[in-house]
């Protein structure tokens, strides 16, 4: 058991930043396609690329910079705790392994 949430604690550390990594390298997709005479053009291409610009690029920004910045930090901080609970509940087993092995060994006696 403790085997493999090890691994899959370990997957996650290697994971996230693949996943921030992908998601930032998609960014330019936020301004594609662009408009020409074919597509759009004048006041409602203007427009259109206003919105664009400085709503779904500058919300894409956001995301990238401080939302998904502050859940991998979460994420990181939620994995160190999970492992430092795992230390803590392997070193109760030990000792209750020992208290158990010296209760079985007293009463032999």
């Amino acid at each position: 058991m403790r085997n493999r949430i090890c691994l899959e604690i370990s997957s996650l550390r290697i994971t996230c930043p693949i996943v921030g990594g992908l998601f930032f390298s998609n960014e330019p997709f936020c301004l594609l396609p662009e408009l020409s005479n074919v597509t759009w053009h004048g006041q409602l291409a203007r427009q259109f690329e206003r919105i664009r610009h400085h709503e779904i690029l500058l919300n894409y920004q956001d995301i990238e910079s401080h939302q998904m910045n502050r859940s991998l930090q979460v994420l990181s901080m939620k994995i160190e705790e999970t492992k430092r609970e795992i230390a803590l509940l392997e070193i109760a087993i030990q000792q209750e392994s020992a208290r158990l092995k010296e209760s079985t060994s007293s009463k032999r006696m």
